[in-house]
């Protein structure tokens, strides 16, 4: 609680994608959120958009064919 620091997860019978559910844990913060650490799943074009967007710091591994 001191530190403000979120862990957040979604358990779903639908199929999404691990990069496609974070923004709607994002939204409803009413803090601004500093950074996002994730791994590859969330290395994609449409995410780092989303954090670019809201002036979040991604802290992402790169997917295992980046720059393939």
């Amino acid at each position: 609680m001191s530190t403000h620091a979120v862990i957040a997860a979604a358990v779903s019978l639908i199929p999404v994608g691990d990069n496609e559910v974070l923004p709607i844990f994002l939204n409803p913060l009413r803090r601004k959120v500093q950074e996002v650490s994730a791994d590859e799943a969330y290395d994609t074009r449409v995410f780092h958009h989303v954090l670019k967007n809201k002036e979040i710091t991604p802290s992402i591994l790169p997917r295992s064919n980046a720059g393939s």
